[in-house]
């Protein structure tokens, strides 16, 4: 019936099914699927701005807000129902951390996509996070992008983001240069593309963290792939010497197989992904951890229970996660990497007296780093691996650890398939 669809009612009874009118009506018009012959100013004219069916920055008003029209779930001001699209976004920004979209007061996309430049916060004044710094609401196409690629899906289409075009050196801070502003092909550009407008230095000063009480950290800086390091050169048989440098990041802009640190595929588990365990080494996304925290819900980074937007099943990550032969249940590496490590590089985790946080030997943020294995050395480091590195090995945010059973790290392994031994570390000091 015409009370189930998205139709509008002409004057002589006649119905056609609704298109751009679903999002350019009155307020009234747009929240109401079926429109009968009484309030046709449809297009013609109205107070919000675009003709639009409501507003573009809530401003903590969710009920006018026009993009929950069809992704919310509050009834808005007419009492219509609002989750006609069977994604109820509304619901995840509502959750315990999320992408603030509701508190949206700044946003302007025509002013932001045209000033926009390194470090100056997008062309406007104030953080923010709306719908449509994600999302074209013209260009955006249902799916999800391909689970073992890096490539931004289909929501992401005609959005823009700042994509790292030349990488910044060895854990160093990119620059203007590095950067260039891109409107993103879904399937071709990387989904980082689009999350390095906000969480990097090409917006500018980034905030204290909500989740945190930090300052935030470059995402750019720490997935960039010179991160790997002077240790490995294509083409020659590459063993890792005192004084080179080595890091690790999660292959987000690039593979990890050359990462010092890289695991060992057959340590990846495919319960939560479609992991490769051999051959072709995985890409991934940054929502494939950054998202709800329940398998059902729509995709992407909206909202999570859990904090950091951690995507579920599994997703605790604090001080208080300690091995006790295995990592333990529910934590939020579980999601990805074995919970045994008789395929890891590092066996003798499972061994008694490395019963310790995970925080006191790895980066708190593991995006990526300047250690292989995103190490973290809170005991310190011998000079033939950098000694200390500031701003890393002892210092919030990366280094989240306690007092006690710290790493010290002697030396790295031969080369990234060989294992981690206890001649490679010591223990709140140079030794065991």
């Amino acid at each position: 019936t015409p009370a189930l669809s998205w139709t509008f009612a002409m004057h002589d009874g006649s119905l056609f099914l609704r298109n751009c009118t679903k999002c350019h009506a009155s307020a009234t018009e747009g929240t109401t699927p079926a429109v009968t012959g009484t309030g046709l100013t449809a297009v013609h004219g109205q107070a919000n701005a675009d003709l639009l069916a409501g507003t573009k920055r809530p401003n903590g008003v969710v009920t006018s807000f026009v993009c929950y029209n069809c992704h919310g779930s509050a009834a808005p001001v007419n009492g219509a129902i609002g989750n006609r699209s069977n994604k109820n976004i509304q619901a995840q920004v509502a959750k315990t951390r999320n992408h603030p979209a509701n508190a949206d007061n700044v946003h302007d996309t025509a002013t932001e996509f045209a000033n926009a430049a390194f470090g100056n916060t997008l062309g406007v004044t104030g953080r923010h996070s709306s719908c449509m710094d994600c999302h074209d609401t013209h260009e955006a196409r249902s799916g999800t992008h391909a689970v073992t690629t890096n490539v931004a899906g289909p929501p992401l289409q005609g959005s823009w983001g700042a994509q790292l075009t030349t990488n910044p050196a060895f854990w160093a801070a990119p620059a203007a240069g590095n950067f260039t502003k891109k409107v993103i092909v879904a399937g071709t550009d990387l989904e980082a593309t689009l999350c390095f407008k906000c969480h990097s230095s090409y917006y500018g000063a980034l905030p204290a963290s909500p989740t945190g009480g930090y300052t935030e950290t470059d995402t750019a800086r720490e997935f960039n792939p010179a991160n790997a390091g002077t240790w490995y050169t294509a083409g020659t048989a590459n063993a890792w010497s005192t004084g080179e440098t080595a890091g690790g990041f999660h292959p987000v802009l690039a593979s990890s197989a050359n990462n010092l640190g890289a695991i060992r595929q057959a340590n990846l588990v495919t319960t939560s992904f479609a992991w490769r365990t051999t051959g072709t080494r995985n890409l991934m996304t940054c929502t494939d951890c950054h998202e709800s925290e329940t398998a059902a819900d729509p995709n992407g980074p909206h909202g999570s229970t859990a904090g950091f937007i951690l995507r579920g099943p599994n997703t605790t990550w604090s001080q208080a996660v300690t091995l006790g032969g295995t990592i333990p249940a529910g934590t939020f590496c579980l999601n990805c990497h074995q919970n045994s490590f008789t395929n890891s590089r590092f066996p003798a985790h499972s061994r008694g007296d490395h019963f310790v946080a995970c925080w006191n030997c790895h980066a708190r943020i593991p995006h990526g780093g300047p250690r292989p294995g995103m190490l973290v050395a809170g005991a310190g480091a011998a000079a033939g691996v950098g000694g200390t590195i500031a701003g890393w090995d002892t210092t919030a945010p990366y280094w989240g650890g306690t007092a006690s059973d710290r790493l010290y790290i002697v030396s790295y392994p031969t080369n990234n398939t060989s294992g981690w031994g206890q001649n490679n570390c010591g223990c709140n000091g140079t030794g065991h």
